[in-house]
Order: structure tokens, then sequence, then C-alpha cells
């Protein structure tokens, strides 16, 4: 497992991260395909060992730590469209730059 520094200054290897953002967005894609007419966001919540979260995400490899602050850096780096929440973010959407991302040749 890749190893995390769980503060607020949280620092990630770029390749991991891009892997880590390859597979939220990917599952976020689903979440957000899934949504009906009328369903406005969408609770996205990291896996945590140590807490109960009902349909948590987890990734293999990352933490529930991990997982949150990709989250919220992909909302700030707006792939993704909704509102950030204490553990996890709530989604709106993916955005174009998101389709994007996930459709570059370098994720595929």
């Amino acid at each position: 497992m890749t190893s995390f520094n769980k503060s607020a200054s949280l620092q990630v290897a770029s390749t991991d991260y891009d892997e880590l953002k390859r597979k939220i967005l990917a599952i976020l894609k689903e979440i957000a395909e899934s949504m009906q007419p009328g369903d406005s966001l969408r609770n996205c919540q990291p896996h945590y060992d140590e807490h109960y979260v009902p349909n948590g995400i987890k990734i293999s490899g990352y933490d529930g730590y991990q997982i949150d602050h990709c989250l919220k850096l992909l909302l700030k780096e707006q792939y993704i469209e909704g509102q950030e929440i204490a553990i996890g973010i709530a989604l709106n959407r993916l955005t174009q730059s998101g389709y994007d991302l996930l459709n570059t040749k370098k994720f595929l």
C-alpha cells in the first residue's frame, strides 16, 4: 500500500495520484450515470476500515484518507461538480474535463 500523510498538507506522488484519480473518476462516472432525473447530489464517501461508511468507495492499495483527499482534489480541480462534505463529497456530475481525462490515452 502506498503511504500518504494524513495531514492537511498531504503530499501525493504524481504517478500515484494520477492512478488514483483515474480509478475514482471511473467509479464516479458509474455513480453519475446511475442517477435518475431529478436527483441532485449523491454522497460519495471513502471506505474506512476503522469506521462504518455505507457504500464507501474502496480501492485496493489505497486507504480512506487517500481516497477522501483525492475526491476533494477532483472537486477543486473541476473534474467533477458537487460540494465538499465532512467525509468525501456530494457528487452532482462529472464535468467535460472529467470525461476528457477518462478518455485520454494516458488513462486507457
